[in-house]
């Protein structure tokens, strides 16, 4: 073992252990169970070429003890083996998944044949199962490689076939609905490993199709349709925050910056923070927070609203935009600032505007030193219904950029601009990952407060652009001269020309010039 963490040096040193130990074997797979510190190892090929199914736990005792000990399934209670076991193999895949349970599926078996069956052994449940397959499962292989996303999605990708063919396929098995997915066209791989971090999965080392060492290749998850889009379910708790720690370069923010997030809020309380860098009373920073509009006291108009602040947040101030939302439905907000003015979108739509010109001595107040915080300013304010995705940019993002994204991630490894990334589809853990480029990872306290802040699936729909009045007017018009095409056609047996259509009614005429059917002049 080696701890890189703690050694400055790292270096290999072997690992005392206790128990019976395993026999030497080959073709085995191995799965880490990180909540436990434990290692799992199962089936593979003895030295007598004898297939195997025994399943190790190697039990280790961390960086200060550095010792581990060995248990083998067979010597665990017998309720261990309710359910049907997986047969012997070899060259089969075994994946931890959830908080207690492994997965190991295909490899070769006693008999030389290639599987492709699926089994699961929940370590807390004591029960093996070998789960429903409502759609055709992948073609049968051997060493393959494996993961989960996103505690979700068991994708099995590439491997050799019986014909000793390496295999180009991805296939992804829903635990939630039963049914494979493939996913053709990727990189032929055999003899390779697949992991899963921060919403990407990164493939390594192995041979390609013509059976060479090829390189390692970084496959992001977002570009497939499998993947899973997790969100954070906060419940109005101001201890459950995700806090990002301000580093060079989000401490280098200055007078032109963006915030994007994909919300679905339950409710909006007195101030109710989705991303804010800002102190507790609203003084100095930035931050887009919602805010319920009674009307008894003296509000416009009552009903729950978005606003973004820069500087300071006053009653009266010009240093905020504002937007009125509808609640319990998916909307994708972006707040930005050029230097002059302070806009607000909503679905890829300008909503609001306010000029504000930051005086050179007020400059500083416009950024705080302290965190990025999402979700809560802690023991204060808090939101509540999910967050689904954040941004953070500093630049002034324009509305065709906005439009662009608002419906997916930025999955380049380095995106001009872009501070911090947040998806959320980390799947498992404390840490956020930004998967920007930029480092800048967030943490969060799972159970702040005595509540848990979980990751959920998330049902997100695609959101639609709203539409500025002169696009609805360009629609309007479309489809009644569109109308008047199909009246003419179905009188005249004929669709229309340029000569009819300016022999028409002048209203259509005029409506069928706008829209560019005479040419240009």
């Amino acid at each position: 073992m080696s701890d890189l963490e703690v050694e400055i040096n790292p270096s290999w040193e072997m690992v005392p252990t206790t128990g019976k130990r395993p026999n030497a074997v080959d073709g085995y797979a191995s799965a880490v169970w990180e909540g436990r510190q434990s290692v799992l190892i199962s089936g593979g090929v003895d030295a007598n070429g004898k297939c195997v199914n025994d399943i190790w736990l190697l039990t280790l005792g961390g960086a200060n003890a550095k010792t581990g000990a060995w248990r083998v399934l067979a010597e665990w209670p017998s309720s261990i083996f309710s359910g049907e076991a997986f047969s012997e193999r070899k060259n089969h895949s075994m994946t931890f998944g959830g908080t207690s349970q492994f997965w190991i599926y295909g490899g070769r078996g006693a008999d030389d044949e290639l599987l492709s069956d699926l089994f699961v052994f929940d370590m807390q449940e004591e029960q093996w199962s070998q789960p429903q397959a409502l759609s055709t499962p992948p073609e049968p292989r051997e060493n393959h490689a494996a993961c989960f996303v996103a505690e979700r999605y068991l994708v099995i990708y590439g491997g050799t076939n019986d014909e000793g063919e390496v295999l180009n396929s991805l296939s992804v098995y829903d635990v939630m609905t039963a049914t494979w997915q493939a996913v053709n066209n990727s990189m032929a791989r055999v003899n390779h490993r697949l992991i899963n971090r921060g919403g990407v999965m990164y493939v390594l080392g192995g041979d390609g199709a013509d059976k060479t060492p090829a390189a390692p290749v970084v496959l992001a998850s977002e570009t497939y349709g499998f993947v899973q889009t997790s969100c954070f379910d906060f419940v109005g708790n101001n201890a459950q925050c995700i806090a990002v720690k301000p580093s060079p370069s989000i401490l280098a923010m200055k007078q032109v910056f963006s915030v994007e997030a994909v919300i679905f809020p339950r409710s909006i309380g007195n101030y109710s923070p989705i991303v804010a860098k800002c102190d507790a009373g609203f003084k100095t920073g930035f931050g887009l927070i919602g805010q319920e509009h009674p009307a008894f006291k003296g509000d416009a108009e009552e009903g729950s609203w978005i606003h973004f602040f820069i500087g300071c947040w006053t009653q009266g101030a010009h240093q905020m935009a504002s937007v009125k939302i509808d609640l319990e439905q998916w909307i994708h907000v972006a707040a930005t600032y050029d230097g002059k003015d302070i806009n607000i979108y909503i679905n890829g739509s300008l909503k609001d505007t306010k000029e504000w010109v930051t005086p050179e001595e007020d400059a500083e107040t416009m950024h705080t030193k302290g965190d990025v915080m999402i979700g809560s300013i802690p023991g204060k304010y808090a939101f509540d219904g999910f967050i689904d995705e954040v941004r953070l940019w500093d630049k002034c993002l324009h509305e065709d950029e906005i439009r662009a994204h608002m419906n997916s991630s930025y999955c380049d490894p380095i995106t001009h601009n872009l501070l911090g990334q947040w998806t959320f589809n980390e799947g498992s853990g404390e840490e956020v990952i930004d998967s920007s480029g930029s480092r800048n990872h967030a943490h969060f306290e799972r159970y702040a407060g005595g509540v848990e802040l979980r990751r959920v699936q998330s049902r997100k729909p695609k959101l639609e652009a709203i539409k500025t009045e002169r696009e609805k007017h360009i629609d309007a018009n479309f489809e009644k001269l569109n109308a008047w095409k199909m009246e003419f056609e179905s009188i005249n047996g004929r669709p229309p020309n340029m000569a009819d259509m300016a022999l028409a009614d002048p209203e259509i005429t005029a409506i069928a010039r706008r829209l560019g059917e005479f040419g240009t002049d």
